[in-house]
């Protein structure tokens, strides 16, 4: 979709009615602020969309003249679209991937329903997130994960400049956790949460390549 710098609509896509469009403006949109302040391409949190009622994340692209922004391209996609892609990456469903967005919030966790909204901010003020969030991966070694009311080992690691973060753990028993090697199984874990963070940037910069 195609916005004024009003955040009135321009022009829809072929899955919006007139009826819908007519009145849409997104000016109240966290996104839209950020690209018109800043004059660059952002990728915002997930929202519920006001057409569809579904939850997209909206990939954002100013449009300049003169050095000035005139107006921005909206691409937005399902949440669930991502989901399945990660899904798909994974090689055990016993793994649990958490995706978490620059807020801290849960996007999803994989082969799980997508959360509720109290759900959402579990691991806001965790340290698998504000340490990730930094930009350093983050050994999550023992840890108590308060979404899955059990003990774990893993790894969190950002992705590029988004501020989003990717978790990576297994639960492991408390009892015999004494006993485990940490050393012996973390570079597999920190290789798979690298893996689905290159796996969000590929999935974003596919999506873009298909609308520019």
């Amino acid at each position: 979709m195609i916005f004024d710098k009003d955040g009135q609509i321009i022009t829809g896509t072929l899955n919006t009615l007139p009826e819908q469009e007519e009145n849409l403006n997104i000016r109240d949109r966290s996104y839209f602020k950020k690209a018109i302040e800043t004059g660059k391409y952002v990728i915002g949190n997930p929202i519920k969309g006001r057409i569809n009622q579904s939850y997209v994340i909206p990939l954002v692209q100013p449009i300049i003249k003169d050095n000035k922004v005139e107006g921005i391209v909206v691409v937005s996609f399902l949440v669930d679209q991502l989901k399945k892609r990660i899904e798909e990456t994974l090689s055990s469903t016993d793994k649990t991937t958490i995706v978490l967005d620059s807020e801290g919030n849960i996007v999803f966790t994989a082969n799980q329903p997508l959360p509720d909204d109290d759900a959402k901010k579990l691991l806001a003020n965790s340290d698998c997130y504000t340490a990730a969030k930094t930009g350093n991966l983050h050994l999550i070694d023992n840890k108590h994960l308060p979404l899955l009311q059990k003990n774990v080992i893993g790894a969190s690691s950002p992705v590029n400049h988004l501020g989003w973060v990717v978790i990576s753990i297994d639960p492991i028993d408390e009892v015999f956790a004494p006993l485990m090697k940490v050393q012996n199984v973390i570079w597999l874990i920190l290789f798979s949460a690298v893996v689905f963070a290159l796996a969000i940037i590929s999935f974003f910069l596919r999506k873009v390549k298909i609308i520019y």
